[in-house]
């Protein structure tokens, strides 16, 4: 990056995060940019070939949606003819009853339809495949969908230790003589020769971690009805509640955490937001108060 580059962007940063606002700009290695408040680290992000890659997001004295839409005023005022892309990860989480984290994503799908990024134009480039088929996995009953998440998680275990795929893996790792390859070929080999035994005991700890979701399901008001109402009149009852409800809450961070690793929903967690060069001017073109009603999330960073 052209010094005269930097200084500009260094400019646009101060001017979008003021200091009057109480917000600090501190730039490290020429591209990286943190944004602070007295409280917290607000905002982490670099700026390198026309990108914008949001490393760190968290709520400080602006919501999420405030430090999004002031990045966005970033790249419009430093697009020159050009667009910016804007990239991210999203691990969105919230804490609840000291150390009980919330995936925020799959809960937003699940409830929603989309995650809280998508709701603001960040996505994958799969975003409409994700979607249409978790329309149908979100609209199972409660009961239906723990059965489905069974379901994935033996074909998951049978598809990963099949027979012939581990042969075909102790066949792969025969040529390396590094320790890691020897003592992953040797647990192979074990399996292997403990087949019935191994398989048997992966069974047993998904029947046991299904076993604890459909027991948890007693927390829904209606186990029959669509998983995505019962979730989304859960989640507004425990956040309405002033009470850490501890059980209810370890029970759904590691209910949405199974569902996460079992990909019974589909969600690329890589996304991205073209912004398009138009610098000050597009601000008129915002919708007004009343047109973008509030989608918000109370809950987010």
């Amino acid at each position: 990056m052209y010094m005269s580059e930097l200084n500009k962007l260094i400019e646009i940063v101060k001017q979008v995060f003021p200091s009057k606002e109480g917000f600090n700009v501190i730039i490290k290695d020429t591209n990286i940019f943190i944004i602070e408040t007295e409280e917290t680290r607000c905002l982490v992000f670099t700026f390198e070939n026309s990108k914008i890659y949001i490393g760190l997001l968290h709520k400080c004295s602006i919501h999420g949606t405030e430090s999004l839409r002031r990045i966005e005023e970033v790249a419009k005022r430093l697009s020159d003819k050009t667009s910016i892309m804007i990239e991210l990860a999203d691990a969105s989480s919230i804490e609840y009853c000291s150390n009980i984290f919330i995936n925020l994503a799959i809960l937003k799908i699940i409830t929603k339809g989309e995650s809280w990024y998508n709701s603001l134009g960040y996505v994958s480039d799969n975003y409409e495949i994700e979607k249409s088929h978790n329309s149908v996995i979100r609209e199972l009953s409660c009961i239906r969908f723990i059965e489905e998440l069974y379901r994935i998680k033996i074909n998951t275990l049978m598809e990963r230790y099949s027979k012939s795929k581990i042969i075909e893996n102790i066949k792969r790792l025969e040529s390396d003589q590094s320790r890691y390859a020897i003592n992953k070929k040797n647990d192979y080999i074990y399996i292997l020769n403990n087949y019935e035994e191994f398989i048997e005991s992966k069974i047993n700890i998904i029947k046991d971690s299904i076993k604890y979701f459909r027991d948890g399901i007693s927390y829904f008001e209606d186990p029959n009805n669509s998983i995505n109402i019962e979730l989304n009149k859960l989640w507004q009852k425990l956040i309405e509640n002033k009470i850490c409800d501890r059980p209810i809450f370890e029970w759904l961070s590691k209910f949405l955490e199974y569902i996460f690793d079992s990909k019974i929903i589909k969600y690329d967690y890589n996304l991205t937001k073209r912004i398009q060069h138009g610098g000050r001017k597009l601000r008129k073109q915002r919708k007004s108060k009343k047109q973008r009603k509030s989608r918000k999330n109370p809950e987010k960073k």
